[in-house]
């Protein structure tokens, strides 16, 4: 995942910033999250481990469907 953003430069202009997070990257995500805001964290998490289910659900049906 790439983030980009751009700051005024107090010289004048932008400076440009691209931020680059990895898989190595989310234990500290995680922490700093539930560190914020622990509620609304795991909140999220469980929406998109719903939203997940429901696509690996979708598709397992699919699948037996054209094995039938």
């Amino acid at each position: 995942l790439s983030l980009f953003t751009s700051i005024a430069s107090k010289g004048g202009g932008d400076t440009s910033i691209r931020i680059d997070i990895g898989k190595a990257d989310f234990p500290l995500l995680w922490q700093s999250m539930t560190e914020a805001d622990q509620t609304a964290t795991l909140r999220a998490m469980l929406g998109e481990l719903k939203r997940r289910d429901r696509v690996l659900t979708r598709a397992a049906r699919a699948a037996a469907k054209r094995d039938r």
